[in-house]
């Protein structure tokens, strides 16, 4: 476990450094060429990441946050006050005074990984509830499917409404 959260803080750690280095060099070559170019791929890119971010983070609450998943909608709602405090401190003034070239494309970075990382957790966290009056056949069903040996029986399963509201799909 301990290996595993070192091997997130060192990914973390590279793309910070890399997100870094992409907005020196698009600051560079705007100050040499005073090119908006450079300016257009640098704010679209930030901008893309954030969209990205909150892309995945509108499809984790749709698919994974449903009722009876209160355990992925905490950590996706967390994800999204961590996404918030690292963008408002990648504009602090205090920060931007101790490193003037640090912005929001770094946090732009935190964000879309932070929210990759937690959508693929609640992704594999796989929940089956099933609704309706007929529980028996409706899990007979369920057991059947999960054992990968689908057996069409005789009997109607229109009734038997399954939701997989945890489920990755």
């Amino acid at each position: 476990m301990a290996g595993s959260v070192l091997f997130i803080l060192y990914g973390l750690i590279l793309l910070i450094d890399a997100a870094h280095s992409w907005a020196e060099t698009c600051l560079e070559k705007y100050e040499a060429t005073e090119s908006r170019t450079w300016e257009v791929i640098l704010v679209g890119s930030t901008f893309g990441m954030y969209a990205g971010a909150l892309a995945m983070i509108i499809v984790s609450y749709i698919f994974f946050a449903r009722s009876g998943c209160g355990l992925n909608q905490t950590f996706i709602s967390l994800n999204l006050v961590f996404a918030i405090i690292v963008t408002g401190m990648a504009i602090h003034p205090t920060i931007q005074e101790y490193n003037s070239r640090s912005g929001l494309a770094q946090s732009a970075m935190v964000c879309i990984y932070a929210t990759y990382l937690t959508l693929s957790a609640v992704c594999n966290g796989i929940t089956l509830f099933v609704m309706r009056s007929n529980i028996r056949t409706c899990q007979r069903t369920m057991q059947s499917f999960e054992q990968g040996s689908w057996i069409e029986n005789s009997y109607d399963h229109s009734w038997c409404d399954v939701h997989f509201p945890c489920h990755c799909i």
